[in-house]
């Protein structure tokens, strides 16, 4: 699809999280955009996704780029959002702020080559689906690894670890008995009642 390697590194990710590719140059009405790579999600993260790569490209001619995207979505109504995955040495502070006042601006260097895929998946991490580990056996009940480990607490809070998969209100309620029994303990220890 593209010869910059980072940009394909980038590309490969999103592929695999079932972003579709777009064809260069890709049009919107009748307006032509030519990006190194642009890709488009679907629900929940329909993103219009632009590549660009500041090692082959002069920042001005990025910006301009993506600020013609931004209108032509403007015209045709769209409410797709736009994120623009910068490769390549990080562009200025100027133009970063200019791309964040049309779209989301996702920096991620030249990462991408040299077989760091995970840090560059932490860079786009917030395009990609989050990751869930299936439940299993080797899950442990934090309650129940608390309450192995009880021996020798005292046994005041030997009762709240007890009472904690009664909910919140239980161990609330234990709180509040163990509180009152002190304040009353206080009370007789020095002669009021």
């Amino acid at each position: 699809m593209t010869r910059y390697p980072s940009v394909k590194a980038v590309g490969k990710i999103l592929e695999d999280a079932f972003y579709v590719g777009l064809k260069k140059p890709f049009q919107i009405s009748n307006i032509s955009f030519n990006v190194p790579a642009a890709y488009i999600g679907s629900e929940p993260s329909p993103d219009l996704i632009l590549i660009v790569d500041t090692e082959q490209e002069d920042e001005g001619r990025i910006c301009r780029k993506v600020e013609g995207v931004a209108r032509a979505l403007d015209v045709v109504g769209s409410r797709r959002p736009i994120t623009t995955i910068i490769t390549g040495p990080k562009p200025s502070a100027d133009t970063i702020d200019a791309l964040t006042k049309v779209c989301r601006v996702l920096p991620v260097g030249s990462r991408s080559v040299g077989g760091q895929e995970s840090a560059l998946r932490d860079w786009l991490s917030i395009l990609l689906p989050l990751e869930v580990p299936e439940p299993g056996q080797d899950i442990a009940d934090p309650i129940t690894e608390m309450s192995k480990n009880l021996e020798g607490l005292n046994s005041s809070i030997t009762q709240l670890v007890q009472r904690s998969p009664d909910g919140a209100d239980a161990v609330q309620s234990g709180l509040n008995d163990l509180l009152y029994e002190a304040l009353r303990n206080c009370g007789d220890t020095d002669g009021t009642t």
